[in-house]
């Protein structure tokens, strides 16, 4: 299926580079406080975005018991903390440093092992005179005992997307660098991933300046700070008492502050579906309905976002902009189809616990779909094959939409948002679609 779609323009990319440390304590580095307020007065351009503050949520200093999971950040009247599980020991430690400037950060992680997890925290602002747009978060570089490995091409961090880290290893020393998706757990060094918490991709960040609401076209629009946050997980290929490294750049553009953010939407869904993945129909829609009919002699229909999709603005690109069912006026033997497939509270198995998610009577934690936008196509990507893939590494995880054959039928409605690439958020946009 060839589809079309609009490439936003780049304007003036500027790298910045945070140096991301795996190392002994005695780095040599200075040591950057848990939480540090960077302070200092704009020496250089226009552009200046920087980190402002940055905290760990296992620092050495606390002596606190080692995290279980990637847990949350919160914000709250004693500024950030961090909730998670903690382990019933502590031997592994995570603290934040800094570079050579302030562009610079460092994550100093000692005594990892594996399923010891990392969770730094960070906040960016601007001292420039002008607006920045963070475009993407990339992976530079990969260091093992002082061994560099520079990226032929950078990875760009997708929020909420796991990728592995496998250093090779000859005779003792190191040859190489693997990073892929999905991860191998039982191979790689560690993976990581950029979280979606504060999804500070394709967000704006004013001028310090500006916090008194002087020179901005809106004032209700003003953003001081971008707000993220990195999970590492140590996997069961970690080396103990070696020294990583791993370099992230941040890729902002110069976005002028008469360039006007509209809140984004759909102008038009072009819905199509095909029984083979090669030829694609439209599927019919009226007064804001598509209608699909249905074959049980058909094992799956696959639903995706045809080259008449479009928007009034460019959306935000490669995130996975999730869409809930709505449980309320579901077909009358929904979850009793759902059942005869071993889908149910508390179910075991692999997809069955998943798909519940997807489904829950109580309501959905998982979403039936995403929209995503790489830069020219739409997409509708199945939610089930997507956790499968992130969370057991099956099949692949951009899949059209999948529906049996012998679903049940009726009217489903899907709810969600997207996001425009200059930071906005759209209303909540409903997409239904009558099985007959």
């Amino acid at each position: 299926m060839k589809k079309n779609g609009m490439k936003p323009a780049k304007i003036g990319a500027i790298f910045l580079v945070a140096v991301m440390s795996m190392a002994a304590i005695g780095a040599g580095y200075a040591h950057w406080q848990e939480t540090l307020t960077i302070s200092g007065v704009m020496t250089t351009d226009d552009i200046y975005p920087y980190f402002y503050t940055a905290k760990s949520n296992d620092p050495l200093a606390d002596n606190g018991l080692d995290p279980t999971d990637c847990g949350q950040w919160f914000f709250g009247d004693n500024g950030w903390s961090w909730d998670g599980i903690p382990r019933d020991k502590n031997v592994g430690s995570c603290d934040v440093l800094k570079g050579q400037t302030d562009k610079e950060l460092i994550i100093n992680i000692a005594d990892a092992y594996p399923c010891y997890y990392a969770h730094p925290m960070f906040i960016i602002k601007n001292k420039g005179s002008c607006p920045v747009l963070l475009h993407t978060i990339q992976l530079l570089k990969v260091s093992y005992k002082g061994i560099p490995f520079v990226l032929d091409d950078p990875v760009d961090l997708v929020p909420n997307q796991w990728w592995g880290v496998s250093i090779k290893i000859n005779e003792g020393v190191a040859t190489s660098v693997d990073i892929h998706q999905p991860v191998d757990n039982a191979a790689d060094d560690f993976s990581l991933k950029l979280t979606g918490n504060g999804m500070i991709i394709n967000k704006q960040v004013d001028p310090e300046s500006w916090g008194d609401g002087t020179g901005h076209m809106d004032t209700a629009l003003y953003c001081d700070e971008l707000q993220g946050d990195i999970c590492i997980h140590f996997e069961n290929g970690c080396r103990q008492d070696v020294e990583y490294d791993f370099t992230l750049g941040m890729v902002f553009y110069n976005w002028p502050e008469d360039v006007e953010c509209p809140t984004p939407g759909f102008t038009n869904i072009d819905l199509e579906s095909s029984t083979d993945e090669s030829t694609w129909i439209d599927v019919m829609e009226t007064t804001g309905v598509f209608y699909l009919d249905l074959d049980e002699n058909n094992d799956y229909y696959y639903l995706d976002l045809g080259s008449s999709t479009a928007t009034n603005t460019f959306l935000a690109q490669d995130v996975y902009f999730p869409f809930y069912l709505d449980i309320t006026d579901l077909p009358a033997d929904f979850y009793t189809y759902w059942s005869g497939r071993g889908v149910f509270d508390a179910c075991t198995g692999t997809y069955e616990p998943i798909m519940w998610e997807i489904i829950a009577d109580d309501g959905p934690t998982l979403p039936m779909f995403y929209i995503k936008y790489d830069g020219s196509d739409y997409m509708l990507i199945d939610g089930l094959q997507y956790e499968l893939f992130q969370q057991y590494a099956q099949g692949q995880q951009d899949n059209p939409l999948r529906v049996n054959g012998e679903y049940p039928t009726g009217e489903y409605l899907f709810t969600g948002y997207i996001g425009a690439a200059c930071g906005m958020t759209s209303n909540p946009i409903n997409v239904a679609i009558e099985f007959a």
